[in-house]
Parts: structure tokens; C-alpha cells; sequence
């Protein structure tokens, strides 16, 4: 089990918060197009064997600098370059798993994806407050769970949960933050609250295999 502070302990702010909400916009793209989109729909499963533990699958890109587990069964998603996000370094990988019944008059997929973006000059635990405050302005009903530096396969870390709604329904997500020379990774877990339980053991298990690569 991670343990956590208190998330208000962290709240020196440094970016502009135009520049993070743009992250923010981008990521309720994703959660629009993982309602309405059908399996695959961006195509392109990952090239090579998939080394299988258990209810994990291992995927592995070392040309963009990572390996992460995901729950087995999972459609993924290669996305990039991004269309909607301009400091995005061009592409996203989402893990994206079963239909959840009731989202709205939709059902919702429990998703797993990463990104990498530039870190602006800024330490993780300010770049992670900044992150947050950016949520508390524009995410309906936002409520920081916890937030702290945690342990890893590589790089300095930072581990952010938090809830809030999304068309008044709520949700709950964890954010892995991941230090990489000039960019930070991303590695997020969100699914709708009422169904967070089920797929929770599964989430911290492939927040916690993400691992740096050499490029």
C-alpha cells in the first residue's frame, strides 16, 4: 500500500495555468472518445510477443522510453501526434477496458493511459501542485484524495488521487507522475467511482510496473 500526505502540504504553484489546462482539455477528449468510439478504434496493437503475468500483459515501447502492465484483455490505443494538445511531446498510449453501465446514456471504459510532456523548469512536487490546482479550477466537484512522492522502477516520483465529476457523474483517478531529464511522464487511472474498487488492485499494480527505458 503507498502512503500518501496530505495533499494541501503541496501547493507552490509555477506554471501558467493555461498551459496545464490545456492537459486537462485534452484528457476529456480521451474520455469522450472512449465512450463513443468502438474497440480499436485508433488502431495499432503493439508489435512483438506480450509477456503475460497473471492478469497483467507487458507492454513495451522502448523508442518512446517506457514499459507498463496492463490488465489483460485490455484494447490499446496508440494515439499521436496529438491533435488538440500543442505541448504534447505527440503521442498517447491507452489502456482501455469493459464497458461500465451507467455513465450518462453511455457506457464508460475504465482507462489506463500515458503521456510525456515537458516539465517547464519545475521541480515534481511543484509541477505536481500545479498540476493540481489546474484540477481544482476546472473539474466539477474536485476533491484531492492524496499526494506524495512515492518509490519506483526509475526516476523521481510523485503519486496524486483525487476525485470529481464528469457530466455530474463521479469519478475517481490516480496520477503517476514520473521525472524524465526535461519531461515528465504520465501514467493515469481513471474510472467512474462506483466501479473504482473492482479495478483498483489492478490499477496500482500497472501504476507501480512503469518503468523507464533507455532511448
Amino acid at each position: 500500500m503507498l502512503r500518501l500526505r496530505d495533499p494541501r502540504r503541496a501547493r507552490q504553484v509555477l506554471a501558467h495555468p493555461r498551459v496545464l489546462s490545456l492537459r486537462l482539455y485534452a484528457w476529456a477528449v480521451l474520455v469522450l472518445l472512449a465512450e463513443f468510439l468502438p474497440a480499436g478504434a485508433w488502431g495499432e496493437v503493439p508489435t512483438g510477443p506480450a509477456a503475460r503475468e497473471g492478469e497483467l500483459v507487458t507492454f513495451s515501447r522502448p523508442d518512446l522510453g517506457f514499459s507498463v502492465r496492463y490488465p489483460t484483455g485490455w484494447d490499446v490505443w496508440v494515439q499521436g501526434p496529438s491533435a488538440w494538445e500543442a505541448r504534447s511531446l505527440g503521442w498517447r498510449i491507452s489502456f482501455v477496458g469493459r464497458a461500465v453501465q451507467p455513465l450518462t446514456m453511455e457506457p464508460f471504459r475504465p482507462v489506463l493511459f500515458v503521456e510525456r510532456f515537458p516539465r517547464m523548469g519545475m521541480l515534481l512536487e511543484q509541477y505536481a501542485a500545479a498540476h493540481q490546482e489546474v484540477a481544482r479550477r476546472d473539474q466539477a466537484a474536485h476533491r484531492a484524495v492524496a499526494a506524495g512522492p512515492v518509490q519506483g522502477r526509475g526516476g523521481e516520483r510523485y503519486l496524486l488521487e483525487e476525485t470529481y465529476e464528469f457530466n455530474g457523474v463521479p469519478m475517481r483517478k490516480q496520477s503517476l507522475l514520473v521525472l524524465d531529464g526535461d519531461a515528465v511522464y504520465h501514467v493515469t487511472a481513471v474510472a467512474p467511482a462506483a466501479a473504482w474498487e473492482e479495478d483498483r488492485r489492478r490499477f496500482e499494480m500497472s501504476l507501480a510496473s512503469f518503468a523507464l527505458l533507455p532511448r
